[in-house]
């Protein structure tokens, strides 16, 4: 995969702690990274300085939120929000929910005078205000549903926003990822009006079963003792992609013969092989059960066709505006980004792969250094 550029942000410094999380800005141009140390203590790391010190006790209850553009850090703690290390609101019981609308308007839901929990916006209480994270799908920054005095309407932290339209008593948490969000209509399951339909076959002899998927008429391909998942669909509608898991028959065969061989067995045997039987199956210590975990890989599928290529781990499934297939893929030592099965360079860490006008960009960790890192796919 062509790279068409690889910029150092930054580094990670020994005497910070160990790397927990990086956070990137919606356009991947910043970060910050809360690192911990071998006791839980917490630092917050902005613009390559340590903006924060917690113990670990005072972290659970601190938050920190990024502003889209990157260039404004919020962190609650002890009772107030700090924006670039100066002390800008108070609240009263936990600043939760705390987000960003756009680049200079904070929201956070605490207690107001009378003990009832409300919205402040920019550290005033507003009546008849009410918001919530949502996702676009992958490859597109999260956005903020609001309700404002009956009416609802969608930021997106890059700019803009939505219409207004009548809120018509629906509650927020009936609106959900577009590009994930299945509905059911007399009986069948629809993805934005396409049929989508998920069939099993279950062999109880064998104790094995058959999932396939068949997405607007398309059979996708067969796999075995293998749930199907990371479903996610073209903004068009007319692909699905997803990834799926074949085990292999021998681990279920064994596994079959040896519940059998306990089934039939006489009690006084069944009682002389329960213990290493289940020693063997234990699915957190058992070697049988490792083992066959050892070997599992998980294969892509896009439309109804599957990659030539499995991989150990596979997350943060996209669809481009394109409709190129966008996964992240890893091992036990490095991840890397994959488009239609061709591959990037391998990273030790990926956060935030998203779509720009000509390709892909995200964050990479490589040792001690963090790149941005975009992709020409066009």
């Amino acid at each position: 995969m062509k790279i068409k550029e690889k910029i150092l942000l930054g580094e990670i410094k020994k005497e910070w702690g160990y790397l927990e999380r990086l956070v990137p800005s919606n356009d991947n141009k910043n970060y910050f990274l809360k690192m911990v140390d071998t006791h839980r203590n917490q630092k917050i790391i902005f613009n390559n300085k340590i903006e924060s010190e917690l113990e670990y006790v005072e972290s659970v209850f601190s938050h920190a939120e990024l502003s889209p553009k990157g260039d404004k850090l919020a962190i609650s703690r002890n009772g107030k929000i700090y924006i670039n290390g100066e002390a800008k609101y108070t609240y009263k019981d936990t600043a939760y929910q705390m987000v960003w609308l756009d680049n200079n308007t904070l929201v956070w839901k605490d207690l107001d005078g009378d003990g009832r929990r409300g919205t402040r916006v920019n550290g005033e209480l507003k009546d008849g205000f009410e918001h919530q994270l949502i996702g676009l799908g992958l490859g597109r920054p999260g956005a903020i549903r609001v309700f404002e005095n009956n009416k609802v309407y969608t930021v997106y932290p890059c700019g803009g926003k939505s219409k207004e339209k009548d809120n018509n008593g629906e509650s927020l948490f009936s609106y959900f990822d577009e590009d994930h969000a299945f509905i059911h209509e007399n009986g069948e399951c629809k993805v934005g009006g396409v049929s989508f339909k998920e069939i099993t076959e279950v062999d109880e002899e064998k104790g094995i079963f058959k999932k396939q998927i068949i997405y607007d008429g398309q059979v996708g391909p067969v796999f075995n003792n293998g749930i199907p998942q990371h479903y996610v669909f073209s903004r068009d509608r007319k692909l699905i992609g997803y990834a799926g898991v074949n085990q292999k028959s021998i681990f279920v065969d064994i596994t079959v013969g040896i519940i059998n061989l306990l089934e039939r067995a006489p009690k006084w045997l069944e009682k002389v092989l329960i213990l290493p039987a289940f020693l063997l199956l234990n699915p957190v210590f058992g070697p049988l059960y490792l083992t066959q975990n050892f070997g599992k890989r998980e294969y892509v599928v896009k439309g109804n066709k599957m990659w030539s290529k499995p991989y150990k781990w596979l997350t943060s499934f996209f669809f481009t505006s394109r409709n190129e297939l966008v996964v992240m893929a890893g091992d036990k030592r490095k991840c890397w980004v994959v488009v239609d099965e061709v591959e990037g360079p391998k990273f030790d860490r990926i956060e935030n792969i998203i779509e720009t006008k000509d390709g892909i960009s995200y964050l990479a960790v490589d040792k001690d250094r963090i790149f941005k890192v975009g992709h020409q796919l066009t």
